[in-house]
């Protein structure tokens, strides 16, 4: 308050810490249901990151200098990127500028919830550090090389500062931000921010939101966590975008979450930053239900999640692959040989090498995330479809016999190696009771229900609890069920599925 203060006349400020009384209910649903006004009417949104340090001159001397580049006009938006690179990774300076980056963006503030809406729905923002005003355009260009560049992210020394950079890159630029429902509750589910009250964690969000849906989410500070974040989860659900959407949200539900919160298996816990990756169902490739409807609703006052479904299926072996950094390149043939081991012929006729092949990337070619449409492994590998070299990463220069056929077979490889990447959420392997092969999430267990949804493009596996209800585990690959073939199996009929 005293930096911002005028040294000779009056200022008028709205503070929300002071200008909200937090303990006043239903004072506190109406100003956190408007903040977005607030914000977005704004003539200047004052942002205070702290007293200034030597390392936070050093970065901001940094900034001005990007600010430079990003003013030159002569210069494309792909010239002034490379041109920002080359100025942090200069030889004699990468370590320091990094350094001081990394005590700027790491502040306290970077890392609260509701910064996301003064950044992103502010039309003119100010932030200053000790008495230095940042240019924030310059922040804008930086967060963006950070989000469109991970592999100019120079040192794995410094992942919190590109983590807090790429979170601010949904937000740079226009401002101010409209975003939909599903994309509201995504960004939500993933940040790694933080927040006093967990219920922030979701109402600290919903100001990005577009105007039409606004009414659809509400800040409610009369419920406790766990029902405002059901409430709001079935909210989420009942006006779903699509059907696709709606089976991201319950993937999101899946993830990463304290075992003992209390909450439905079926909801988001938004505190917990959910690290799953991308789901199957996004990519409308898959069509395990075939063309049944979505049947759903919603019993026991709003705790149980009703799905229609088909059992088919239980988790007989579950084979982990090896932890992070140890064996990974081994991991792909121990697949194979567990597979040959136990399912010498299988019911679709293919060879164990073939189905691993298609296993370890659940069926896609999906180098590069949605950003380029992902295909099925077969129409996207082409002629390195089911080829064993590319299988084990096995290719070098040696044993390609001109640079032509070396360079289409190393990005062919990379290729496959990038979509085992992209589908590593699913990465344990399993043999179903059928006689299935599979690949699943890290939740999973031995003796898990697998089982088709009505309207789902994937199979998803479920635990049975002991009052008959289910607990939601995810999403999940099944070799040869994953283009309807259940819908044609005799003797399993469609039940209620109850997600508790």
């Amino acid at each position: 308050m005293r930096q911002f203060r005028y040294p000779s006349k009056e200022r008028v400020l709205w503070v929300d810490a002071l200008c909200i009384n937090q303990a006043d209910i239903p004072e506190r649903n109406q100003q956190v249901a408007q903040m977005s006004s607030v914000y977005r009417s704004s003539k200047l949104t004052l942002i205070w990151l702290g007293a200034k340090t030597e390392a936070d001159a050093a970065s901001i001397c940094l900034l001005y200098q990007i600010e430079e580049i990003r003013q030159n006009p002569a210069a494309t938006k792909l010239d002034k990127e490379d041109a920002v690179i080359k100025l942090i990774r200069h030889p004699d300076h990468q370590e320091k500028n990094l350094a001081s980056l990394d005590s700027l963006f790491c502040k306290s503030w970077c890392s609260r919830v509701w910064v996301v809406q003064e950044f992103a729905l502010s039309p003119n923002i100010q932030m200053n550090c000790g008495h230095s005003v940042l240019p924030v355009d310059a922040i804008g260009l930086l967060v963006d090389i950070f989000y469109e560049h991970p592999f100019a992210s120079f040192s794995y020394s410094y992942t919190n500062l590109f983590d807090r950079l790429r979170q601010l890159a949904h937000f740079t630029d226009p401002r101010p931000i409209q975003m939909s429902v599903c994309n509201v509750v995504h960004f939500a589910a993933v940040a790694v921010l933080k927040a006093s009250d967990e219920r922030d964690h979701l109402y600290g969000f919903l100001g990005l939101l577009n105007p039409d849906d606004r009414s659809r989410l509400l800040p409610d500070y009369g419920l406790d966590p766990t029902n405002a974040f059901t409430s709001a989860m079935e909210a989420i659900l009942t006006g779903v975008e699509t059907t696709s959407n709606f089976w991201q949200f319950l993937h999101l539900a899946s993830g990463c979450r304290p075992i003992s919160i209390g909450l439905p298996s079926w909801v988001i816990h938004f505190p917990s930053a959910n690290m799953m990756g991308s789901c199957l169902s996004e990519y409308n490739i898959f069509s395990a239900s075939r063309d049944s409807m979505q049947d759903f609703s919603f019993e026991d006052s709003g705790s149980v999640l009703r799905i229609s479904g088909k059992i088919i299926d239980s988790v007989k072996t579950i084979c982990r692959p090896p932890p992070h950094g140890s064996e990974n390149d081994s991991w792909p043939r121990k697949c194979f040989d567990l597979l040959n081991a136990n399912l010498p012929s299988y019911k679709t006729g293919e060879s164990s090498q073939d189905i691993c092949w298609r296993m370890m990337v659940c069926d896609l070619h999906n180098p590069g995330g949605l950003a380029v449409e992902p295909k099925r492994a077969m129409e996207g590998f082409g002629s390195s479809y089911l080829n064993d070299a590319v299988f084990q990463n096995s290719l070098t220069h040696d044993v390609l016999a001109t640079d032509t056929a070396m360079k289409s077979a190393l990005k062919e490889q990379r290729d496959y190696q990038l979509s085992m990447l992209r589908s590593s959420t699913f990465k344990d392997m399993c043999i179903t009771q059928r006689r299935l092969a599979g690949c699943l999430g890290p939740h999973s267990q031995k003796d898990d229900t697998i089982c088709i949804f009505s309207g789902s493009s994937v199979p998803h596996i479920i635990r049975e609890l002991p009052n008959g209800n289910y607990h939601l585990v995810g999403e999940a690959y099944i070799h040869g069920i994953m283009d309807g073939e259940v819908m044609d199996w005799e003797g399993i009929e469609w039940k209620d599925i109850r997600l508790a």
